[in-house]
Formats: structure tokens, sequence, C-alpha cells
């Protein structure tokens, strides 16, 4: 968190990739405890996987990556104590299990999956609302199957996250995107490793080297894997990069995320009531100080 405090972002959710169940619950109590003792900023957890569509999966191991058994629906509807958002491939969830999830207010979004277009109509119909990592890892849109990318852009229900570093997707896709979409429901996402904040230009996922070339992560594959930026660097290829106007930059990183994750009331915004969470940024929006409920933190326009 102090890392990414640095780079412009005040609140986040940890993200476990897939892994086994006790991985899960594991991460599930990390946060459930620096929750407990007072650790602002994060709000809740994502699991992103395991219930993905194998020939999606990105960077997610193939041995991971699984449809639902017996019993996970029951835990993930169980966890009522921790802020809880899933990533899965609504093609492979059996009919009924997102109307459970979403009925256990767990947060629901489609991602690293090949879904149809009626597959997506249906999850909608269900409780899903959103799409993770918007034009990556999924079914995309042609002249006669609109897919995932499709359903995305076109249900105005869908909230969609976009990794805005360059790399995952094209300025013209991030404007396609932002036009598609109704004001609000496009919110910008780091998707960072472990590299951010830190000098070392590597780690390992998975016990496979994941390493820093040219600004982008990637396996030894040239695969993807995850972002090296921080939100502020979204920021600044939303309105360097793609053109789109600075307000709506950054309400894409604040006022927008606040509310997908259900903290409209209480972040995103400078107004009496709300948390003093803000970020001071230069022209070249190098981060200068930041207030996590109202506590400074000064950096040298990194």
């Amino acid at each position: 968190l102090a890392a990414h405090r640095g780079r412009g972002t005040t609140s986040l959710l940890p993200t476990l990739l897939s892994d086994t169940r006790e991985q899960q619950q594991l991460a599930v109590a990390a946060v459930r405890n620096a929750r407990a003792d007072g650790m602002a900023g994060i709000l809740g957890i994502h699991l992103e996987g395991p219930f993905f569509a194998p020939e999606r999966r990105g960077a997610h191991h193939a041995d991971m990556v699984r449809p639902p058994r017996d019993g996970d629906i029951d835990w993930l509807c169980s966890l009522q104590d921790v802020p809880v958002t899933v990533t899965l491939a609504p093609e492979h969830m059996a009919p009924g299990h997102i109307r459970r999830l979403s009925d256990s207010h767990i947060r629901v979004c489609a991602g690293h999956s090949n879904a149809t277009y009626p597959q997506i109509e249906r999850a909608v119909a269900e409780g899903l609302q959103g799409v993770t990592h918007l034009f990556n890892a999924m079914s995309p849109l042609t002249a006669r199957a609109p897919g995932l990318v499709g359903a995305a852009l076109a249900e105005d229900a869908l909230w969609a996250g976009i990794i805005a570093d360059g790399h995952h997707v094209h300025p013209a896709g991030i404007r396609l995107a932002w036009r598609s979409k109704p004001a609000g429901r496009l919110v910008l996402v780091s998707d960072a490793m472990a590299t951010v904040g830190g000098s070392r230009g590597s780690f390992r996922l998975y016990g496979e080297e994941i390493r820093e070339a040219g600004g982008r992560l990637e396996n030894a594959d040239g695969k993807l894997a995850g972002s090296a930026i921080g939100m502020m660097d979204a920021v600044a290829f939303c309105v360097d990069g793609a053109g789109l106007p600075l307000g709506e930059c950054l309400r894409m990183a604040s006022l927008y995320p606040a509310a997908l994750a259900g903290r409209g009331d209480q972040l995103g915004r400078i107004a009496p009531g709300y948390r003093a969470d803000l970020v001071h940024f230069d022209a070249s929006f190098a981060v200068h100080n930041t207030w996590l409920a109202g506590q400074r933190e000064q950096y040298r326009g990194r």
C-alpha cells in the first residue's frame, strides 16, 4: 500500500491470482486481519480466478484454472465479513451460481472468458456487475459474434475496468471504451504486480520469473503478466496517450471506482463527510503528497 501511495493510489483491492482454496483462505484472512487492525486503504479482496476458460487464462497457471467444485460457491457466499470481488468466466458457471454470489453481496465480474454474448446476457440477468481488464483475455468483438468485448461495450449496466499502461490496450481502444460506456461506467485499474515501488526488476509467479522489459511485465515466452504502473501512470497515459479529458481521467481513477466498490458515499470526492484521501500531483503527473484518512505522506515528485 505504501508503494502505491507514492504512485497516486489511496485505496485498493489486493488481488489473488488463480490458486488453491487454501491459498485463497489465507489471502482472505490476511485482508480480514489488515482491516481489523485499522489499515486504511484496504477495501476488501479481489479473487481473480480460478474459474476461468483455460484458453483465456493468460499468465494464470494452467494447473490452477478450473471450474467451480462442490463447496466453492458455498465458501464464497460465507465471506460476509470481508468485501469480496470475484472475476470468473460466466460460461463455466452453473445456472444460479452468479445469482447466489450476487445475493450474498459478492461483486461478480467477467474476465479470462470465452463467453458468447447470450451467455453474458444471462449472467447480467443473474447479477454480473462488471468486466475485468476490458479487451484482454476475453472473447473479441466480431461482426456476428460480439463476445465479451461486445457485451462490455454494449451493455450499459456493466462496469468495465481497463489497464491503461500502453501495453495492454491500444490508445484507440481506450478512446472507444470511453465513448461507448455511459458516464461513470469505465474505471482505471493498474493491474500492478510486485515491481511497483521497488528497485527489483523481476519477481517469481507460479515459480516462473516475470521480468520488467521496456515498461511491460512478461514471462519467458513474452506473454504479458500484469503491469508495472501505478494509478497516476494510468491517468497520465489516458490524458497524454489516449487524449481523454483530464477531469474525466481523474474521475475514472477515483469517483467511479469508489462507486463500483460500493464506497461512493465515503470515497472518491472532496466533500463534507467523505474520507480525506487526496493526491497532490504536478503538471507532469508526478506525485508530491498524498493524504490517507487525513494523514500526509510527502514524496519527491516521483
